[in-house]
């Protein structure tokens, strides 16, 4: 399993819409988001809004399964309805330069995952280990 991290800003002013339509994601339509990111081999998602040199920028975090950037490929030729409406929230609020890029350099930031880290906290001692399986 690798881990994607994208950054892409907002179109002025999209702020607010892009934080209603990730509500609606994770409210009313959690299943069908849920099977979304199945259906793309998408294996969680995390995700923060920035505002940086006066842009508001949208970064997520996904970790992904060995075949996700191939089936993201038919992405937008999806013929499934809440892939649709997915894809026209995405083209709603992000600029579109950078959402076509999106989907044109898929793999720009892919990160293979550390083996194991294991973290332990108290009073008498503070270790971060790295566990080599």
């Amino acid at each position: 399993m690798s881990t994607s991290l994208f950054a892409i800003p907002l179109k002025q002013g999209k702020h607010e819409a892009y934080k209603a339509f990730m509500r609606e994601c994770v409210g009313s339509k959690k299943q069908e988001y849920a099977d979304l990111l199945t259906r793309y081999g998408l294996k969680n998602v995390k995700s923060w809004t920035h505002h940086f040199s006066g842009m508001d920028y949208v970064l997520f975090v996904h970790d992904v399964e060995e075949d996700a950037f191939e089936r993201l490929k038919g992405w937008t030729s999806s013929t499934h309805p809440f892939d649709q409406w997915f894809n026209e929230q995405l083209l709603n609020c992000y600029d579109e330069v950078y959402y076509h890029l999106l989907n044109q350099f898929h793999k720009l930031f892919l990160f293979t995952r550390y083996p194991e880290v294991e973290c332990t906290n108290n009073a008498a001692e503070r270790t971060l280990r790295h566990i080599v399986l």
